[in-house]
């Protein structure tokens, strides 16, 4: 079994509300970050399998680097994630909320044989999360 990691970068910015509360009860919730806030995001997937014999590579890196531009980059750069897909009008765009979504996003295009074991998200260099099912 071999594991691979792939990381990428996305600026985008978001906000924490709850629709069912006020300006000021959503302040008093989520502090400063109630408010429209930007960060560099850095996404990094975890992929495990057996190395193809003939390549000796788990995957081409072409591959993964276009799967992750055409269903993380494009759509979320550069945008607000909480308008960028409607499911996040139901979710917070919080680390924990984006490495689930990219995971379920993600997980069905990956070929088979190998596995998506994570996906982490990170805002900053103090904060991040990982999904691993």
């Amino acid at each position: 079994m071999h594991c691979l990691y792939h990381s990428c970068e996305f600026s985008a910015a978001h906000y924490y509300r709850d629709a069912d509360l006020s300006a000021h009860e959503n302040e008093k919730k989520y502090g400063p970050y109630h408010r429209v806030h930007g960060h560099n995001f850095r996404v990094t997937l975890g992929l495990k399998g057996e190395l193809d014999p003939g390549s000796g590579m788990l995957i081409n890196f072409y591959d993964i680097h276009e799967l992750v531009e055409e269903q993380i980059i494009r759509p979320f750069d550069i945008q607000t994630i909480n308008d960028a897909d409607p499911w996040f009008r139901e979710h917070l765009p919080s680390t924990e909320n984006l490495a689930l979504y990219f995971y379920n996003r993600l997980k069905p295009l990956i070929p088979p044989g190998i596995t998506l074991f994570s996906v982490e998200v990170a805002e900053n260099s103090e904060f991040s999360s990982r999904f691993e099912p």
